[in-house]
């Protein structure tokens, strides 16, 4: 048949063939994986920024605890500023109704002091007049 050994014959045009089949299926490959190379960068930027998304929602959420916190910390702030305030007026208003009272008991005191001396003063007048009257009937007597 042809003169290459072994019998198989040479065509020009098969070989051509053959080798645009093998570029081709080789240019297919690449293809294939630049796409999927493609796909992987796709992916992870979708990653990077759902992951950037997260970040900064608990970023927004920390610092919307830590404002809500501040609040609060004012909050017991004034709360225990109001607390000792009424303490000092509980104390003030305490001393006042003590001082009140000891008042109204001196007043007592005082008035109950003063009906005692009326009361000795005016037995005291009636003795002195029993006394007047004995003396001047002992005056009478003698003479």
């Amino acid at each position: 048949m042809s003169g290459t050994p072994g019998g198989v014959a040479f065509s020009q045009s098969a070989a051509v063939t053959r080798c645009r089949n093998i570029k081709e299926s080789k240019l297919k490959a690449q293809q294939a994986i630049s796409k999927l190379a493609d796909e992987e960068v796709t992916i992870y930027t979708a990653q990077l920024e759902d992951t950037r998304h997260q970040l900064a929602t608990q970023l927004s959420q920390q610092s919307s605890v830590e404002v809500r916190q501040e609040c609060e910390a004012d909050d017991v702030r004034i709360s225990w500023d109001r607390k000792q305030q009424l303490n000092a007026l509980i104390d003030k208003l305490t001393a006042t109704k003590k001082m009140i009272m000891f008042q109204q008991e001196e007043r007592e005191r005082e008035a109950n002091f003063k009906s005692k001396v009326r009361e000795k003063r005016a037995a005291f007048a009636v003795r002195l007049a029993r006394l007047d009257k004995r003396h001047l009937q002992e005056r009478l007597e003698s003479l």
